[in-house]
């Protein structure tokens, strides 16, 4: 039985996938509806990418609810989540969970540094380079990416040391 569960949940797990794709939150809602009514145990994996679902496709207070209700999260949970509130500009959500997070890594760093440079705040997204590092998480090279862009737009020759001494 427990097989049978993980390939429903696989399949609505790809069902979503293909409604992302095909940019259709209609579709998505009526795949969650699905799985509610089905009574199928909704795991991490499948709740992860039904938040993923409605946070890419502008329903993020159905996101937020989703993890919320979530007894377990993992990394991607949270990713998710932030990355979504960062990416719609509004940071200070991001950054609340951000520091609920318990150990945020290299992906949950790079979203909010996406989220202060989309918000004009170079300088803060700079900062958060210099803090990952001392919290010993490797930035990956989008991060860096990310970084060079702030320090471009601040118009900065010198930026902290910190970051290339890295």
């Amino acid at each position: 039985m427990g097989t049978f569960r993980h390939q429903l949940s696989d399949h609505y797990a790809s069902l979503i996938q293909r409604t992302l794709v095909n940019k259709d939150p209609c579709a998505g809602k009526a795949i969650h509806a699905r799985i509610i009514k089905s009574g199928v145990h909704v795991g991490v994996f499948l709740t992860n990418n039904l938040m993923n679902l409605y946070a890419k496709t502008g329903f993020l207070v159905d996101a937020r609810r989703l993890f919320d209700e979530m007894p377990v999260r993992n990394a991607s949970s949270w990713n998710t989540i932030i990355s979504a509130y960062a990416k719609q500009g509004r940071i200070e959500y991001a950054r609340h969970l951000f520091d609920e997070m318990p150990e945020p890594d290299s992906v949950t760093w790079t979203a909010m540094m996406v989220g202060y440079n989309q918000m004009g705040r170079f300088e803060t997204a700079v900062r958060m380079l210099v803090d990952m590092i001392s919290s010993k998480v490797m930035p990956t090279q989008y991060t860096f990416t990310i970084v060079l862009a702030s320090c471009a737009a601040m118009n900065r020759r010198s930026v902290d040391s910190r970051i290339f001494v890295w």
